[in-house]
């Protein structure tokens, strides 16, 4: 037991540089051949080559936490001990839609998955808001782009 101690205390005598661990992994690690399988043969393996994708999957914004649609310049300077007050105009869960804009003074419900309503430029967190009735408390400020 002290043997180990003594080498967590110390550290390791002599370290290798990352160019000669390199060269080590190079000698010792063939490269895998490419095979073609079929998609429902893809799990637990690793691509050959990169694949890019011609467009933006999903092709929308989409909501990364549960939270609130916002925009995020309304939330500049809101604390726990100044919050901000917003009207609740509905809520987005994945695979729906809304119909509305997020204006002044407005904020939308959103669930994980969901996408960003016209006129909201971030999320705000679940855990930085208060919701009672129909209006959330903005307890902390929210970058534009976060979401």
């Amino acid at each position: 037991m002290k043997n180990q101690a003594e080498v967590r205390m110390r550290g390791f005598l002599r370290r290798t540089p990352v160019s000669e661990l390199r060269l080590l992994i190079r000698k010792h690690c063939g490269m895998l051949n490419k095979e073609y399988v079929s998609l429902e043969q893809l799990g637990g393996r690793v691509l050959a080559e990169r694949i890019i994708s011609p467009e933006n999957v999903p092709g929308f914004k989409r909501s990364a936490m549960d939270g609130y649609a916002r925009r995020a310049e309304e939330t500049f300077g809101a604390t726990s001990y100044a919050p901000m007050e917003f009207r609740l105009l509905g809520e987005i869960t994945p695979g729906s839609s809304f119909e509305g804009r997020v204006g002044t003074g407005e904020a939308v419900r959103i669930m994980t998955g969901g996408p960003v309503p016209e006129g909201a430029d971030a999320v705000l967190m679940a855990e930085h808001a208060e919701e009672e009735e129909e209006r959330i408390s903005v307890l902390q400020p929210v970058p534009p782009g976060k979401h």
